[in-house]
């Protein structure tokens, strides 16, 4: 009974994104040309500035139109979202002309986190948040930057978004906990670039993968970069520290843009890792597709975390020994305040005794980082874990071996 109820709010959207679909019209367009004219006229800006989505917009509509299977509600969310973050790029263009101070902002070296995704990073990243001379990019801010519109009229809007996300998905939050505050991934900050690994996690669009890894990681940092240079504005610059496992992916990309950074590598067991990763895609794509092939997902995503693999064992050579460090998931979940003052230490600093009270205090009050998923196998999704176990021998060799001061 009570799955029929969680289920009426996702079939009555359905019903009515279906009819909107049917009545046509510009509307439910997925077309480059109109949903740029369309965000431009709404950011009242005659271009994007020196940002050009046009080839991410066309790659990923083209690969959406050919491989995500969007239902009714999905194609009305994709055209939604896509409009807003075309619109806050055009937003963005004007509001940078008429201020170019903002790009003249400093940021101080930045400790970005990356890694093995689902290694607790997550909860790295919110204890990381808890010193006050961090600054994290929040949730609300990225998905309605500050371009106008006043403070509390975008946290309301993100409010309501999130209550309509947990309409559709009841048990979204179990996974992936969100709220408007909530230390946001790096991929929201490139998306209004239209050039982010967000979209290849909440669609089927392995063609604008490809486009992605050819193409767009350049951009996707350069945008970046102003995107925390608008964020930060009006304030004094603190050290931003960053979150997401897609910088594995374009490490190269990200160090061109910030040479100076301090990389946290995250890592755990990859078979503890997969199943995991693909539940939380499933549950993404599930919200914006009206069919999913939990198995086909599977191997995507089995097949490019062991290329993340092969970049994590490779990324050393990128980065000197001062800049880096890295932490296993044991270390983060079971001795999470010595785990930060190894971090601090490595980058030559000390946590101080109120930064240190502050995510004491966090960690008592998210013992468990607030994550409620099922204990999930590689089996549970068709795979088998005798081949993963040899695919990723030598990550899992690896991460397992001694090491000083890693």
């Amino acid at each position: 009974m009570f799955d029929a109820l969680a289920r009426l709010p996702r079939e009555l959207a359905e019903r009515l994104a279906r009819a909107r679909l049917h009545a046509g019209g510009d509307a439910v367009d997925l077309q480059p040309d109109k949903l740029i004219a369309a965000a431009l006229a709404r950011a009242g800006s005659r271009d994007f500035g020196d940002f050009d989505p046009r080839p991410g917009l066309e790659a990923l509509l083209d690969s959406l139109q050919r491989e995500a299977r969007l239902s009714p509600v999905g194609h009305l969310l994709t055209r939604w979202d896509l409009l807003r973050l075309l619109g806050n790029l055009a937003s963005m263009a004007r509001l940078l002309r008429q201020r170019p101070q903002i790009r003249a902002g400093s940021l101080p070296a930045p400790w970005i986190i990356t890694g093995m995704p689902r290694s607790g990073s997550t909860f790295l990243h919110r204890l990381l948040a808890q010193e006050p001379n961090h600054r994290v990019a929040r949730h609300f801010e990225t998905i309605h930057p500050p371009l106008g519109a006043p403070r509390v009229w975008r946290r309301a809007r993100v409010r309501l978004e999130l209550a309509g996300l947990h309409l559709l998905r009841p048990h979204f939050n179990d996974a992936h906990p969100l709220g408007i505050d909530t230390p946001q991934e790096c991929t929201e900050l490139t998306s209004p670039a239209i050039a982010s690994l967000r979209f290849d996690t909440t669609y089927t669009a392995i063609a604008y993968r490809q486009w992605f890894d050819a193409n767009g990681a350049a951009q996707a940092y350069r945008f970046h970069r102003s995107a925390l240079q608008l964020l930060q504005y009006g304030e004094a610059p603190r050290r931003w520290v960053l979150k997401s496992p897609d910088h594995v992916f374009a490490l190269p990309a990200l160090l061109t843009e910030y040479p100076d950074a301090r990389l946290i590598f995250t890592h755990r067991d990859a078979l503890e890792v997969l199943p995991s990763v693909i539940n939380l895609t499933i549950l993404l794509r599930s919200i914006f597709s009206s069919e999913i092939d939990a198995r086909a997902v599977a191997v995507e995503v089995a097949a490019r975390w062991a290329q993340g693999a092969e970049h994590l064992l490779a990324a050393d050579r990128l980065i000197p020994p001062e800049r880096r460090i890295h932490v296993h998931y044991r270390d983060i979940a079971r001795q999470p305040l010595q785990t930060v003052e190894r971090i601090y230490h490595r980058f030559g600093l000390t946590l101080s005794a109120p930064a240190r009270a502050r995510m004491q205090a966090f960690v008592s009050r998210h013992p468990d980082g607030d994550y409620r998923t099922p204990r999930l196998r590689v089996e549970d999704f068709q795979l088998n874990s005798g081949g993963e176990q040899r695919r990723f021998a030598a990550y899992r060799a690896w991460i397992e071996a001694p090491y000083p001061e890693r």
